[in-house]
């Protein structure tokens, strides 16, 4: 979903930079065990404790109206996203609980429907902060989101063959050759090791956060 939107109002760099989130080793949301993978998990992925991720964070969404930079754009856009897939969810065990269809938009339409919605507009607010012109073929999250439903809400558990409908779409409106073997490497990672560590606990004193009753670490 996310490098149609990012493709279609033509802002480089941020999109690859909210995907990271999930591979490096130190944001990905399993990589470390006990209270420290609890507080990745909340700085990254689930920013409420225990069970209690919302949608439309508050303090995540204003971090993110804040951002002029596109890697920490990014970054923050992933969060932010996450609090849409994570509802309901919370830091200590993630959605290990969940079952296998947390991240299978059909099952979820009312909730991605929205998350398409609020992901396009931070997206589009970015672009006017930063001054972008862009060819505003669509107006509104609304008809972005009746352009890609068909492939968003389509029942396809192949995640391969879902991937090869996206290239196709982005393809076909955007007349443009992507190149998707790239790699991110090198002074990429390194700018966005720095601007991780600058990513606060979401609670809104760490003192706080630090006395909150924990789970246990499995269910």
């Amino acid at each position: 979903m996310l490098p149609y939107i990012y493709v279609w109002i033509d802002i480089s760099g941020f999109v690859c930079e909210g995907q990271i989130v999930d591979d490096y080793e130190k944001t990905e949301p399993f990589s470390l065990s006990g209270d420290a993978g609890a507080t990745v998990r909340h700085k990254f992925h689930f920013p409420d404790v225990n069970d209690k991720t919302i949608r439309d964070h508050k303090e995540v969404r204003n971090t993110l109206q804040k951002q002029v930079d596109d890697l920490a754009f990014g970054l923050y856009l992933h969060i932010y996203a996450d609090t849409y897939a994570h509802e309901g969810y919370g830091d200590v065990w993630g959605h290990l609980n969940g079952g296998g269809d947390i991240d299978i938009p059909w099952q979820h339409q009312e909730r991605d429907r929205a998350m398409v919605k609020a992901v396009y507009n931070r997206m589009r607010e970015y672009a006017i902060r930063l001054g972008v012109k862009c060819d505003w073929e669509h107006k509104s999250a609304e008809e972005l989101l009746k352009r890609i439903e068909s492939i968003l809400f389509r029942k396809e558990d192949d995640e391969k063959k879902r991937i090869e409908y996206w290239k196709k779409l982005i393809k076909k409106d955007f007349n443009t050759n992507v190149d998707y073997s790239k790699n991110i490497k090198g002074g990429y990672v390194d700018a966005f090791d720095k601007i991780q560590q600058r990513v606060p606990n979401w609670i809104e004193k760490e003192i706080e956060y630090k006395k909150i009753q924990r789970q246990p670490c499995m269910p």
